[in-house]
């Protein structure tokens, strides 16, 4: 009755993310804010939501403020320099012009570097077992999940195609998929198991090699009950070893996801790393313009750079980029 009430004075469902729409056309939130927001109710883990309201504290939106007031300053000074003669300009305005570029184009770099550990969080990390068959895959499947969701059997060749399951290994995120046993097989469904067995694992953040070398992987000893062997020893059966396990793969995402200095902070998104990333090629080319003086092509590339990061926080955007962000919000938020 209330309900209808309302309706019939002119009250309407609210549309989704219409809440965090307003705050950002009223100005109370930033684009980098909003995405924070979405990220903050999506979030699988603790340590996901812990970074989205980092974000949503608005350490990012600061610094994105700052890369975008010091991208509209440097393209201000280079288009003023195209008003005036030449000879009018002190000696060192060009040198002061590509200090603050490469000051900048460094920032963005910095914050470009934090990219990764931003999709981990958001998009969970894939985490591939693979081996030849009868290995332990998917009794390791089940027994770090805590449940029987793949068949085992003592028959090779059992898995064909992937299984991928959820888990939350030290606050991170992951996708644990298993996989068809590594080996080569004439009966074409196999193959084509093996095939996307080798797809996931050029994909995969880590790659768990269950007694068998993989470059780069994590070598593991599965059924260490059974005797001694290469590798991490790990026990479906006992379930010794797989607390172990748990601690290597989360130490092996923090360690991928680490910036270059070891710190960790605010990451970004994925729309964000592009807009980063067209910003510093525009830099590029305009610092590249500025060391032939050729100041009108260098002033198109600033202002190319100043715009894709005014688009980080908002400051440039389109209804399209409106609709596409705020649809991904469920209703009332």
């Amino acid at each position: 009755m209330v309900l209808e009430s309302a309706i019939a004075a002119g009250a309407r469902l609210a549309r989704r993310g219409e809440f965090t729409l307003r705050a950002f056309l009223n100005g109370r939130l930033d684009l980098s804010s909003a995405e924070a927001v979405i990220d903050l109710v999506d979030a699988k883990t603790e340590r996901s939501a812990a970074d989205a309201f980092r974000r949503l504290s608005g350490g990012l939106s600061r610094a994105f403020e700052a890369f975008y007031a010091s991208a509209i300053d440097i393209s201000a000074r280079v288009e003023h320099a195209l008003d005036i003669s030449e000879d009018e300009l002190p000696p060192e305005f060009a040198s002061g012009i590509m200090s603050s570029l490469d000051d900048l184009a460094g920032d963005l770099q910095d914050h470009l570097r934090t990219a990764r550990e931003g999709k981990l969080l958001r998009e969970g990390a894939l985490v591939v077992l693979a081996g030849p068959p009868n290995a332990g895959k998917s009794s390791l499947l089940n027994a770090l999940l805590g449940e029987s969701r793949a068949i085992v059997s003592p028959l090779a060749g059992t898995t064909r195609d992937s299984i991928e399951e959820w888990l939350e290994v030290g606050g991170w995120p992951v996708h644990l998929a298993d996989t068809a046993g590594l080996r080569k097989s004439s009966d074409p469904i196999e193959a084509e198991g093996v095939a996307r067995t080798h797809d996931l694992a050029a994909r995969a953040d880590i790659v768990l090699a269950l007694d068998c070398d993989i470059p780069g992987a994590m070598r593991i000893h599965a059924k260490c009950d059974l005797g001694p062997g290469d590798g991490l020893a790990v026990s479906a059966k006992t379930g010794e070893g797989l607390v172990e396990l748990k601690d290597a793969i989360a130490t092996r995402l923090s360690e991928l996801s680490a910036k270059a200095d070891g710190s960790t902070g605010a990451d970004v998104t994925t729309r964000q790393r592009e807009l980063l990333e067209i910003a510093l090629a525009a830099l590029s080319r305009a610092r590249g313009f500025l060391s032939s003086s050729e100041w009108v092509l260098a002033a198109g590339e600033l202002r190319s750079a100043a715009e894709a990061i005014g688009r980080l926080i908002g400051k440039v955007y389109s209804s399209d980029l409106l609709d596409a962000l705020f649809s991904r919000f469920c209703v009332g938020k």
